[in-house]
């Protein structure tokens, strides 16, 4: 793979579910988790387009995205190829859902199935959101037995195990 690649995740999405949800259970399954912006974009750009914004005062172009990296490629979360940043149909693009691609970069697409198994994980989990996550904190000492469903983060000090409400 040296070309860039597009693969459509087939998972319907909302702008506001990919921030509100899917970055937070990306952020806690995927340690090479990356953000990627470019704050000002001219013609085209090389950061793959999710989110996009325009500065009030210079009126400068910037994209966002998030994705992983892995010394032999990158992923990022995108809207389909058909979809123009700062174009008049984006205010649509905002509020209505769409098919979450993911663009690959390197010379494998690890990355990439890497990242749409962990889309897929979050859609089988029923796209849990932050309101229903439980964190308990612990010594590290502590013989803690979370759950078979709980996330396990340990730190020097304390053992975090995050479990979302309503997932066995």
């Amino acid at each position: 793979m040296s070309e860039p690649v597009d693969l459509d995740t087939t998972v319907s999405v909302t702008r506001r579910e990919i921030w509100s949800s899917l970055t937070l259970w990306l952020a806690l399954h995927e340690p090479d988790l990356i953000f990627l912006e470019d704050v000002d974009v001219q013609e085209t750009s090389p950061v793959p387009y999710l989110y996009s914004m325009v500065s009030v005062a210079d009126k400068k172009k910037a994209l966002s995205t998030v994705g992983l990296y892995t010394p032999e490629g990158m992923a990022f979360l995108m809207q389909p190829p058909s979809h123009s940043p700062f174009s008049e149909e984006e205010e649509a693009y905002k509020t209505k859902s769409f098919s979450l691609f993911v663009r690959g970069f390197g010379l494998e697409d690890t990355a990439v199935h890497r990242l749409r198994a962990h889309i897929l994980a979050w859609e089988q989990a029923g796209r849990p959101a932050p309101d229903n996550l439980y964190i308990q904190v612990d010594p590290i000492s502590n013989n803690h037995h979370p759950v078979r469903s709980s996330l396990i983060v340990k730190k020097k000090w304390h053992q975090f195990t995050l479990q979302w409400q309503g997932i066995p």
